[in-house]
């Protein structure tokens, strides 16, 4: 996160400017001013500023057309926000296309189980109703990163825990990352996912309940179905759900056991 000489707010007669990193950020809309504030100050949104290659762009404004919070105005609160901004190509002066949906880091779990009276291995895949999808979706257990520590490991055993029912010890060592973050959709999104594998032994009674319960976080009204599905039937399965996480992450586990 940037220092408090990074963060600036110009008052003027006419209106107050908030500056992060030398980027002036601006409000779209005049219900957007009461949000400046918190947005500017938010780990979100210096974050994103921050992993910025100002050697390569010059990014010296974003005007906020949108903004969402998980509850009250609050920087640590702040869910998305969208803009467009003025950034040059320094290389050929160019402008580049500049119009940014902002949601935050990601992380995602591929998780295998082996059935200690089978040895048969599965790999864990949680459905539940996606709205931007409009339509149930098949997906590794996922979920947004702590806007606040930027800590990797911490929301990935939490969203083991709701959506599989699986506790993950912090310094399990079957933890693993597995390589660089991959961006989904980086023309328009800032969206970065961090990719882990864990793989444990469960007993075929464990197994049972996990496909017999529903899981996910109550208050977010989350119902979550698991499935499991056998290693050496996934390749099929990633053909038929397209998501994205898994596909990555399938990938990279390969390779891993090369």
């Amino acid at each position: 996160m940037g220092s408090s000489k990074s963060c600036v707010k110009i008052s003027t007669e006419e209106e107050e400017v908030y500056i992060y990193k030398g980027v002036v950020l601006k409000a779209g809309y005049p219900h957007i001013e009461k949000y400046m504030q918190a947005i500017r100050d938010s780990p979100k949104l210096q974050f994103w500023i921050d992993e910025f290659n100002f050697d390569l762009l010059e990014f010296t404004e974003f005007t906020i057309t949108d903004a969402d919070f998980f509850g009250p105005i609050d920087p640590n609160r702040l869910g998305f926000f969208k803009g467009t901004g003025k950034v040059v190509n320094k290389k050929t002066k160019e402008p580049i296309p500049a119009i940014a949906f902002n949601r935050g880091e990601c992380v995602a779990c591929l998780i295998i189980v082996t059935v200690q009276e089978t040895n048969q291995k599965y790999v864990v895949m949680c459905e539940q109703l996606r709205f931007a999808a409009g339509r149930h979706m098949m997906e590794l257990p996922a979920g947004m990163k702590d806007s606040r520590t930027l800590s990797l490991k911490g929301p990935i055993l939490d969203e083991i825990r709701q959506e599989t029912g699986i506790v993950v010890n912090e310094e399990d060592s079957k933890l693993i990352k597995l390589g660089k973050k991959v961006y989904p959709s980086p023309g328009a999104c800032d969206e970065a996912i961090d990719l882990w594998l864990y793989e444990t032994d469960v007993t075929k009674e464990k197994m049972n309940e996990m496909l017999i319960n529903t899981f996910g976080c109550a208050e977010e009204y989350e119902k979550i179905k698991l499935h499991l599905i056998k290693v050496e039937e996934f390749d099929d399965l990633l053909d038929s759900i397209g998501d994205v996480k898994a596909e990555c992450a399938w990938r990279r586990y390969k390779n891993m056991k090369k």
